[in-house]
């Protein structure tokens, strides 16, 4: 029985040690980059659409689908004190005088440590016209 602990004890203390090391490293949810470690969380969000403009010319905009889906992730303590006002929904209208059921991206600013994972719908139908 004692050859048993004491045979290969370098090698039997080496694995502990690795063993310790990537249990640490996935329990911290694995980098700080924000990128998705092994121990991150999902949420899904629901927010409004807003418009942004380069100059603030006097437009009429509409947005046909004003809402849009997110999902996000993160470690677990980041998503839940996250909240859709954390969540911004933009579409970028800059230089973009008129348009009529055009489709524009929909681009979404996370906060720090945030992974953003899907935007449905992507795109949004806007009309856009000058006010006369």
């Amino acid at each position: 029985m004692r050859d048993w602990l004491t045979k290969d004890f370098g090698w039997k203390i080496f694995s502990v040690i690795l063993a310790l090391v990537i249990w640490f490293t996935v329990r911290n949810g694995g980098d700080e980059s924000g990128g998705p470690g092994l121990l991150s969380v999902q949420k899904t969000c629901t927010n409004v659409v807003s418009a942004v403009f380069a100059d603030v010319g006097a437009q009429n905009v509409l947005i046909k689908t004003n809402t849009v889906v997110v999902t996000v992730s993160g470690s677990p303590d980041v998503i839940a004190a996250l909240t859709p006002d954390n969540l911004h929904a933009i579409v970028n209208l800059a230089g973009i005088d008129a348009a009529h059921d055009t489709k524009f991206r929909v681009e979404v600013a996370v906060p720090p440590r945030v992974t953003l994972l899907n935007v449905d719908p992507p795109d949004v139908t806007v009309t856009i016209s000058t006010n006369q």
